[in-house]
């Protein structure tokens, strides 16, 4: 006969695998968060999207730093230039308030690929919904970008036609606007990049080590090297490139600051249609760092003018 005190004993045992196996799977800021790549069939559409982690390129060219309250600011300090000790600077940042984003997806079409694909179609909806919530981000930080990027006179026009000269072409050119944003006062050598079309592909083809292509796991992300990390503008006709200065280990040295407040999707009945449908509700906020003015940016921008 089995002992009933062994059998209490089994039973703790594999409940306190099974909890130490959900926590070791966990992604995302949730406890005990599933981890979707091994989760069951049950698992809901909400519950995917949320464990998504496809960054958008605002949140990849900014620092990312959740705020409280319902709106926020961005302190720095700096040097006095007109006397001794240090000034504190502030800035307050823009919050975009949640509008739904109709995704034409109603539940009963989710019920159906549920059963037809299992959980890896699901997944697919929560990525295309992932996308679309990063558009609305993304259009968002190109018109942050071009209200305070200091536009510089001088543009570049590549002279070689050699793939490692054309990149080095290219860098020496960042590099020296990374460089003059520094010059007043050291805030970081390390920033991110938004390339043209064109530009980008340079990047994209140079596979020399100069050229390492760094973990990331943004869409936008093309390569990078120790110091600059280069992003693709979803813009296909926009001929600027945009140097963001971006210390991923150091908020205040960053150009500016990207905030998530609300990122998650909501079944609502469709006023048209009757039926239950998913919807977007996405609310963030960016704002500028104080140390960026116009004489002493963060940001800067040149335009592109062909090969």
């Amino acid at each position: 006969m089995t002992n009933p005190n062994l059998k209490d004993a089994i039973k703790a045992l594999s409940e306190a695998l099974i909890n130490e196996e959900q926590i070791e799977g966990a992604t995302g800021d949730l406890p005990n968060a599933p981890n979707i790549e091994t989760t069951d069939q049950n698992l809901s559409l909400p519950e995917l999207y949320q464990q998504l982690s496809i960054p958008s390129l605002a949140e990849s060219v900014l620092f990312t730093s959740k705020l409280d309250g319902a709106t926020g600011a961005i302190f720095n300090i700096k040097k006095n230039d007109e006397g001794d000790g240090i000034v504190l600077l502030r800035n307050d940042v823009e919050v975009y308030p949640s509008k739904p984003i109709k995704s034409e997806i109603t539940t009963e079409a989710v019920e159906d690929i549920m059963k037809q694909f299992g959980i890896n179609g699901v997944k697919s909806i929560s990525e295309v919904l992932r996308g679309l919530s990063n558009d609305d981000k993304n259009t968002k930080l190109l018109e942050f970008l071009q209200l305070h990027a200091v536009k510089e006179d001088e543009t570049l026009q590549l002279t070689s036609s050699n793939a490692k000269d054309t990149y080095f072409e290219l860098t020496k050119r960042i590099a020296k606007s990374v460089l003059s944003m520094n010059t007043k006062g050291v805030k970081t050598y390390r920033a991110s990049i938004i390339l043209p079309y064109e530009l980008a592909s340079i990047v994209m083809g140079y596979t020399d080590n100069f050229a390492k292509n760094l973990p990331s796991t943004t869409t936008y992300y093309v390569g990078g090297n120790e110091l600059h990390d280069f992003y693709i503008n979803p813009i296909a006709t926009d001929k600027n490139i945009y140097i963001i200065l971006n210390d991923k280990y150091t908020q205040g040295k960053s150009a500016g600051v990207f905030a998530p407040y609300q990122d998650e999707i909501k079944v609502s009945v469709d006023p048209e249609s009757g039926q239950p449908v998913y919807f977007i509700f996405n609310r963030f906020a960016m704002g500028i760092s104080p140390l960026h003015t116009v004489d002493d940016p963060s940001i800067k921008s040149f335009t592109f003018v062909g090969e």
